[in-house]
């Protein structure tokens, strides 16, 4: 790993994937030197908590450790901040909460159209029969008897659904499977979790029969109460339903097509928004472009020049085939699993670094604009004299320009990406792109590769037709450089989108399919 040589001493037990999908894992053996190293900003920590302790009491702890160490490291800590939270809140996607809540709601609408449908079956079946009861009133069966044997018809009809249930799980599950994409899939361990089980089928079971006891409960008690004259004086024909039946009846039947109505505007809503996420505005054309993933090692690529150079070669390689029209090169590419971020401090504002507004960091190089035709608004974009020893310089998004200079020529203007940073010079003003469809934040900075080489990158290439079939000349141009370099990942743009928006599209499906549902019910 990362051109260091290691010995397997251990294997982890199927399943295990923590943190982020993960499937090796490695010491995290510092030297003395790194330890001493507090400019280090982030670290994940797990820690099982000792008997009787508490979240809260773990965060008042490290809280309290992080304050000593402000006081005695001011230069390095004293913006430092640590949160302590469950498990499940530090490895819980960012949106997934709301979008798995979307979801269960809809399933409670589907379960209420449901029992409606049940409710309204049942009191239409009690009123059919009515005169069967009397009948058997009549005859001396007793009222008990009559209540009791409606609860059990009602029992024996949820014991049957039930067996129709599980094997439909079983198909849902698998086709819920199915519709999500491998690269996601590994990154929902939950997934691996929920499965048809014994506990599963107890559970529905006695679900499935307390609702349909309850909802057999009105036509027994309905039976246990009919009236033998008035039921017996009239035919099966001419018969009609009390007046408060009625009623009931149809406030069901309303309750359930309005309820159904609702579940099919809102999966048509999260369906468009879905369509949207994945081929709306998203600032950049996914058609057409290949995108190859390289993570240099750092033992063997520390040298920038070294970088740059690998970087160079392979675009340069690219560029002689005739079916390539762009070749740009990235540290994290939209769309993609990662992003980086760094406080942004605009000349002249003083801000303390824990009030600075974070950005979106790109190291890319000029051809990265063309490949994925992100358009230059003002300025210029990078060029052969933007190297390490020149002025520090970088192009911005127009958010960005919008929200620190609104009314003045952003052109000149110089900030820093840390409080004791370097300051960097705006060349360039682009156009907006959408890096990450939770956060929204569109404000990015772009610095040349040039002046910053980056050990992990993603080479965007167009093409004029389909990008696929120019991975073998991808692999190629790689293995040039370096043959021992291997290639994270190779795939077009456009897949990738669809697979980062793989969440927002099963979700959309689902409601769709529940929303049909209640429509076939209803």
């Amino acid at each position: 790993f990362d051109g260091e040589s290691f010995e397997v001493v251990g294997v982890a037990r199927s399943g295990f994937a923590i943190p982020d999908g993960a499937e090796a894992w490695a010491p995290l053996a510092l030297t003395d030197e790194q330890w001493a190293n507090r400019r280090q900003a982030f670290y994940g920590a797990l820690a099982r908590l000792a008997e009787g302790q508490t979240v809260e009491s773990a965060r008042a702890e490290l809280t309290s450790i992080i304050d000593t160490q402000r006081r005695d490291f001011p230069d390095t800590n004293k913006n430092r901040l640590a949160q302590v939270m469950t498990f499940t809140a530090g490895m819980a996607d960012a949106g997934a909460g709301a979008f798995i809540g979307i979801w269960q709601a809809f399933a409670l609408l589907l379960l209420l159209i449901a029992c409606a449908n049940v409710a309204n079956l049942l009191l239409a079946r009690g009123a059919e029969r009515s005169q069967e009861y009397a009948v058997r009133l009549a005859l001396g069966a007793s009222r008990r008897r009559v209540f009791s044997q409606t609860l059990l018809e009602g029992l024996l009809l949820s014991v049957v659904a039930v067996i129709v249930a599980m094997p439909l799980t079983a198909i849902g599950l698998g086709l819920s499977r199915a519709s999500i994409p491998a690269s996601v899939l590994r990154f929902i361990p939950g997934w691996a979790f929920i499965r048809v089980d014994v506990p599963l089928f107890l559970v529905t079971a006695a679900l499935g029969t307390l609702a349909m006891l309850f909802f057999s409960f009105i036509p027994a008690l309905q039976a246990m109460r009919a009236h033998v004259s008035d039921a017996l004086r009239q035919s099966g024909r001419t018969m009609t339903p009390g007046r408060q039946r009625q009623r009931l009846r149809s406030g069901l039947a309303i309750t359930q097509v309005a309820l159904a109505l609702a579940l099919l505007f809102g999966s048509v809503l999260a369906l468009t928004a879905a369509d949207r996420t994945v081929n709306g505005v998203l600032g950049f054309d996914k058609k057409n472009v290949l995108v190859g993933t390289i993570n240099l090692p750092e033992r063997t690529y520390a040298d920038p020049k070294k970088r740059l150079r690998f970087a160079e070669g392979v675009m340069d390689a690219m560029k002689t085939i005739p079916a390539v029209t762009d070749v740009g090169v990235v540290n994290n590419i939209p769309a993609g699993f990662n992003n980086n971020g760094r406080p942004f401090f605009p000349e002249g504002v003083e801000l303390e670094a824990g009030d600075a507004r974070m950005v979106n960091i790109r190291l890319v190089n000029s051809g990265y604009f063309g490949a994925l035709k992100i358009p230059l608004l003002r300025g210029r974009l990078f060029e052969d004299s933007d190297r390490s020893e020149t002025v520090q310089v970088a192009v911005v998004s127009a958010s960005l320009v919008r929200r620190y200079w609104p009314d003045e020529d952003p052109l000149g203007k110089r900030f820093k990406l840390a409080a004791d940073g370097p300051l960097f010079s705006v060349v360039g003003v682009s156009g907006d792109v959408v890096h990450n469809w939770f956060t929204r934040r569109e404000e990015t900075v772009y610095r040349p590769i040039s002046q910053s080489p980056t050990y992990g990158g993603d080479f965007a290439i167009r093409t004029v037709g389909d990008p696929t079939a120019l991975a073998g000349d991808f692999r190629r141009a790689v293995a040039a450089m370096d043959p021992d370099q291997p290639i994270a990942s190779l795939a077009s743009l456009e897949k990738m989108v669809e697979d980062r928006a793989g969440g927002f599209t099963f979700i959309a499906r689902a409601l769709g399919v529940v929303a049909l549902i209640a429509l076939i019910l209803s």
